[in-house]
């Protein structure tokens, strides 16, 4: 059975066992990459099929652009891979959005991510080309952005 533990840093503060753990999953998910930053998220999910968290993911709504949702940064340990743990994480936060009030999902993964696109295409995500402003708004390595899919889907 999957469980899934919300976290919103703004209720349970930094330095909270949550925390850690979203640290932890990041660098192992992403040890190349920039470091997590909780700002990213409104609200942060760890995910488990077992004891400890094995998978995190993040959504926040879209500045200046009302009902469009980011889904975020989202990893799972490589040991814990092909369980469904992805679709499931996208399954919760576009459950989150809607409660909130969002009619469409927007994200991009990196070009070589072939597993993220896969999800993203099981659960209904379509590529599109963004504008920039929607790549100003939702891309935290303004560097990358050329490197990316971005994916929409209406909620």
């Amino acid at each position: 059975m999957i469980k899934a533990i919300y976290y919103n840093f703004n209720d349970n503060g930094e330095g909270s066992e949550g925390e850690r753990w979203l640290r932890y999953l990041d660098g192992r998910c992403f040890p190349d990459d920039k470091p997590l930053r909780l700002e990213d998220a409104f609200e942060w999910v760890l995910v488990t099929s077992k004891i400890t968290p094995e998978a995190f993911c993040g959504w926040r709504p879209i500045d200046n652009m009302p009902a469009h949702a980011f889904l975020s940064r989202a990893g799972v340990l490589p040991e814990a891979r092909g369980q469904g743990l992805q679709k499931f994480m996208i399954d919760l936060r576009e459950d989150a959005m809607r409660k909130a009030g969002q009619v469409r999902s927007i994200t991009y993964t990196e070009a070589y991510s072939v597993a993220s696109m896969r999800s993203l295409m099981a659960c209904g995500y379509k590529p599109f080309e963004p504008t920039k402003a929607i790549v100003h708004k939702i891309v935290v390595s303004k560097d990358r952005w050329k490197q990316m899919v971005y994916w929409k889907k209406s909620l």
